[in-house]
């Protein structure tokens, strides 16, 4: 991300549409809405996450699930990636997590690679052997659960709680509109089945 976030706050009030760095945002916007895996890598800078990653998570901070969560994310499964010569990855992994879960992502993988050495030129065979494996049985995952995602009980923790936050505490009328619109003002949830259960039931009722 090539751009600070400036803290205008439009994204908030109105639409993340409007952002000042739209150019760039639509489109990372776009290529996430229709991206079958996110995935996320980064360096640890500081036992953190580099500055250009939180830089891009600062840019989408309104489609956390308080705000106006994108319908998509919640099919979605993610990985995050991180290396380290020493020790952080963990910190720089939870950077990028924490976004991943307010905004809706239901699945997410990390993987925190201690390489202790500057490079993978200088990591030793048996550390990248380990790195093949632990990223195949990842992917392994992916794939058994593409096409049906199911949340985990974070995830549904977090949205029931969202919602709570959004019908009984004042956190601004654009938001409660957008979540009224999305149809999950009360109990209807983005993982539902798109046909109705009476209809599920009554045709397993005639057969």
């Amino acid at each position: 991300m090539p751009e600070h976030c400036s803290g205008c706050g439009i994204c908030f009030r109105q639409d993340i549409s409007l952002c000042p760095h739209r150019e760039i945002t639509e489109r990372l916007q776009q290529m996430m809405d229709k991206a079958d895996v996110l995935i996320f890598v980064t360096p640890t800078y500081v036992y953190h996450s580099t500055g250009a990653m939180m830089d891009f998570l600062d840019h989408f901070c309104s489609i956390w699930l308080v705000h106006k969560p994108m319908k998509s994310m919640f099919q979605k499964q993610a990985v995050v990636i991180s290396t380290s010569a020493g020790k952080g990855h963990k910190s720089a992994i939870k950077d990028v997590v924490d976004s991943l879960q307010f905004w809706g992502v239901p699945r997410i993988y990390k993987i925190g690679l201690n390489l202790k050495a500057e490079s993978i030129n200088n990591t030793s065979q048996r550390k990248i052997n380990h790195i093949y494996s632990l990223t195949s049985k990842v992917a392994t995952k992916i794939k058994s659960r593409y096409g049906n995602v199911k949340p985990s009980y974070h995830a549904k923790y977090l949205f029931k709680t969202m919602r709570t936050l959004i019908r009984h505490v004042d956190m601004g009328e654009n938001d409660r509109e957008y979540w009224k619109k999305q149809g999950w003002f009360y109990k209807s949830n983005p993982w539902k089945n798109d046909r109705p259960e009476c209809i599920v039931k009554q045709d397993f009722k005639y057969r």
